[in-house]
């Protein structure tokens, strides 16, 4: 799990320098409000993929102990 963790963390940071770099002619400047609100709605991303994740592997896990 903790790759997947990683990966996805790896792929947001990605998403997250492109678009500074497309949009460097726009004003930099922010609010901290701003800011606080796009670190509050990116970690409420990663606790919602965690919680998918743990639900998925809770199901192979029943579906293993199954077999």
């Amino acid at each position: 799990m903790a790759p997947t963790v990683k990966e996805e963390i790896a792929r947001l940071q990605k998403e997250e320098s492109s678009k500074k770099a497309g949009a460097a002619d726009v004003d930099e400047e922010k609010s901290s409000g701003d800011t606080e609100l796009a670190v509050a709605q990116r970690l409420d991303r990663l606790e919602h993929l965690m919680r998918e994740m743990n639900d998925r592997l809770k199901s192979i896990e029943s579906h293993l102990t199954r077999q």
